[in-house]
C-alpha cells in the first residue's frame, strides 16, 4: 500500500458498507475526464454484474474473472461476473446472481446483497447495473470453462488506493474516449471494470481522506459508534484518547456572514468575542447546521476541515500543536483520523490563535 494511511478494511462490517452504498450521493464528474454515456436516442442492452466483497480473514477482497479469449464480447479481459438482463430475469439482481453462478459456480445462497454503485454506460451498447455482494468464505467455484480462463481475488484496500489509479485516453470512431485502469499482480484491470471500481472508492472514501492523500499525509482511520449530539466526548470514549487530543471542526460566520472554520480542543470552547477581535469583526458566531453543511459539504456530527465544499479560512487553536498526534474527522459522522498536528498545518495552513475557554457548565 501507499504512504497514505493504510485503512484497515477489515473493521468495515457488512452493515456499514451497506450503509455506504446505500447514502451514496451524485459524484462530480472527473475535471477533463468525462465518463461515457450513450448518446441521446440509443436504446442501451441492459446488464448486471456482481461486485463480490470477499469476508477473508486476512482482510476484504474483491472476486474477479479472466474471460476466455476466444469470446466475441471482451475476450480475455477481467471483469466482474455478469452479463446481459434476460427476459426471465425479475431484476438486475437476479440478472447479476444468475450470471454469477453461470459463470463461476458461486451459489447465489452465499451472496448477500448489500447495495448497488451507479449504473455505467460501454462503448459496446451495454448499460451495466453493478450489484455489489458480501460473500463469507467458505465457499465452492465452478467456473464454466468456456466463458471463465481464471476466478481471482484481490485486496480491496489495493483499489481504495488513488496511487494505483491510472487514466488514459483513445481515439475510437473519431470520438475521444476516458478510461481507468488499476493494474494488480500482472493483470491488467481496465476499461468499465476500473470505472465501477472508481465509483466504489469515490462511495466507500471521504473527500476528506482524498486530499489527505493527495497531500501524502500519513493518518491512521478510526471507527466508532457514532451517537446524536454525542459530541466528543463519544469519541474520546469509543476511541479511548484524551477528550483533550479530538479536535472539533466548527463552522461559523462574521457579521457579514462570510464562513470560516475552527480548530478546537473537544474539551474547550471557543471565546467568539476574542476570535471576532483578532480577526478584525463585529461578530463571530455558529452557523446553523444547514448553512454549514452547505459551506463545508459535509453532514454537521461528520465535518471535516479538509476536501470542503467551499475554501473557508481556518484558524487552529495554538496549543493543539503541541500534543503528538490528534483525532479530527475524516468527512462522515463515526470517523476519525489520527493525524499530526505539523501535517494538519501543510494542509490547510491555518492561522494560530489562542481563543479556548474551559467550558464553567461540564
Amino acid at each position: 500500500m501507499s504512504q497514505s494511511g493504510d485503512v484497515k478494511y477489515s473493521e468495515y462490517s457488512r452493515a456499514w458498507l451497506a450503509q455506504r452504498l446505500c447514502s451514496q450521493g451524485k459524484f462530480p464528474e472527473e475535471e477533463n475526464f468525462p465518463r461515457y454515456v450513450h448518446p441521446p436516442g440509443h436504446k442501451p442492452v441492459p446488464a448486471a454484474v456482481l461486485v463480490p466483497i470477499v469476508n477473508q480473514p486476512g482482510g476484504l477482497t474483491l472476486m474477479f474473472t479472466q474471460r476466455t479469449g476466444h469470446l466475441h464480447d471482451h475476450a480475455g479481459q477481467i471483469s466482474f461476473p455478469g452479463g446481459r438482463v434476460d427476459e426471465g430475469d425479475s431484476d438486475r439482481i437476479a440478472t447479476a446472481l444468475r450470471e454469477t453462478e453461470e459463470e463461476t459456480g458461486l451459489s447465489r445462497s452465499r451472496v448477500e446483497i448489500i447495495g448497488r454503485l451507479p449504473e455505467y454506460d460501454i462503448p459496446t451498447g451495454f448499460r451495466v447495473t453493478p450489484v455489489v455482494g458480501w460473500v463469507e468464505p467458505p465457499f465452492e467455484l465452478n467456473p464454466d470453462p468456456f466463458e471463465v480462463a481464471d476466478v481471482f481475488e484481490a485486496p480491496l484496500g489495493f483499489f481504495l488506493d488513488p496511487a494505483n489509479h491510472e487514466r488514459h485516453s483513445d481515439m475510437r470512431n473519431g470520438r475521444t474516449r476516458y478510461y481507468y485502469s488499476m493494474p494488480y499482480g500482472g493483470r491488467n484491470i481496465w476499461g468499465a471494470t476500473a470505472g465501477m471500481l472508481y465509483s466504489l472508492y469515490q462511495i466507500l472514501t471521504t473527500a476528506a481522506v482524498r486530499e489527505l492523500r493527495a497531500h501524502k499525509i500519513e493518518f491512521a482511520d478510526h471507527l466508532y459508534e457514532y451517537e446524536e449530539k454525542g459530541g466528543t466526548a463519544v469519541s474520546a470514549r469509543e476511541l479511548g484518547v484524551p477528550e483533550h487530543a479530538v479536535v472539533k471542526t466548527l463552522v461559523m460566520e462574521d457579521d457579514d456572514r462570510n464562513p470560516l472554520m475552527v480548530l478546537m480542543h473537544g474539551d474547550l470552547k471557543v471565546s467568539t468575542k476574542e476570535l471576532a477581535r483578532i480577526i478584525g469583526v463585529k461578530t463571530i458566531v455558529p452557523c446553523n447546521p444547514d448553512t454549514a453543511n452547505r459551506h463545508s459539504g459535509y453532514v454537521v456530527g461528520g465535518t471535516s476541515p479538509f476536501g470542503t465544499r467551499k475554501k473557508m479560512p481556518v484558524y487552529m487553536e495554538e496549543t493543539i500543536l503541541g500534543l503528538p498526534k490528534i483525532y479530527i474527522n475524516g468527512g462522515r459522522r463515526g470517523y476519525l483520523v489520527g493525524i499530526s498536528p505539523g501535517d494538519v498545518v501543510r494542509v490547510l495552513a491555518p492561522k494560530m490563535v489562542k481563543v479556548g475557554i474551559r467550558d464553567v457548565t461540564t
